[in-house]
């Protein structure tokens, strides 16, 4: 199947005279199913331009699918997205996943027939998505077996399949980045891309979306993962990788160990940025 995973543009103004940044979670996506012929599109290179330039590339690439991610600040936009994408092409697929309708795909739900989306992929995505477009790709479909999955019925009414436990990370494929249909993200004209090397915090700070997603959880990535998805980064020219941890230190001897392998592999040329508490 053709499928187009889209990130939505939206960004603080001022950010946008310094930075453009990757989305991670399209093309951790895109590794999950990669049989399939799949594009992914940062909106965020193309905003000044929008709907011309994502004109240009639905007539090079008419997807089967579509795959959005959206915080809470993009919703909005996402659904405008969804529902110029259902005029212009019918029969596409559309699928919404990240932070903001996992927590809030009740009300989603709720919205119906005003929400243009026929799935909503709940808290981890990679394992969803990808027995989605399984069943997709299929002529008796049963969307009812796929845990973390919403989906609407032919009669328009929203279910609530059981969540998914969460994925064992020594199993998440490394991103594949080399399908992105614009290039040029950067800081400051430097090179960036983003990369990942644990998921969760165990900390219950209530002003945070993390707990909600996974629990009170910290789960690392295996150091040889993490080198090899740096080592493909520095191939490709990138200068700085934002590590996008939840709590990159919370375990400090993984943390350790993942520095300690940077500089023996080499890859200490290479600027790195975190967030930690």
């Amino acid at each position: 199947m053709k499928i187009l995973l889209l990130a939505m543009p939206d960004t603080g103004d001022w950010l946008d005279h310094v930075m453009r940044l990757p989305n991670l979670a399209i093309v951790s996506m895109a590794a999950s199913v990669p049989e399939h012929d799949v594009r992914v599109l940062d909106l965020v290179l193309i905003k000044e331009n929008l709907k011309q330039e994502l004109e240009r590339h639905l007539e090079a690439f008419t997807p089967d699918i579509v795959g959005m991610s959206a915080m809470t600040f993009q919703y909005d936009t996402m659904i405008m997205l969804a529902s110029y994408l259902r005029k212009k092409l019918p029969d596409v697929k559309l699928v919404a996943g990240g932070y903001h309708v996992t927590l809030m795909n009740n009300e989603i739900a709720d919205e119906t027939p005003n929400v243009p989306l026929d799935f909503i992929v709940r808290g981890e995505g990679e394992e969803t998505f990808r027995e989605l477009v399984e069943t997709l790709s299929i002529t008796n479909r049963n969307y009812g077996t796929i845990k973390g999955l919403s989906w609407r019925g032919s009669t328009g009414q929203w279910s609530h399949n059981p969540e998914r436990p969460l994925l064992n990370l020594q199993n998440v494929p490394i991103p594949i980045r080399n399908i992105r249909l614009e290039t040029g993200f950067h800081v400051l004209k430097k090179r960036i891309d983003v990369a990942e090397t644990s998921r969760g915090c165990p900390m219950l700070c209530n002003f945070c979306s993390i707990r909600k997603m996974y629990g009170a959880t910290f789960r690392p990535f295996p150091v040889e993962r993490i080198v090899e998805d740096l080592k493909q980064l520095e191939s490709e020219g990138t200068e700085i990788v934002f590590l996008s941890d939840d709590n990159i230190t919370y375990d400090t001897e993984h943390f350790k160990s993942i520095c300690r392998a940077i500089v023996a592999n080499g890859l200490n040329s290479m600027v790195y940025s975190i967030q930690a508490s």
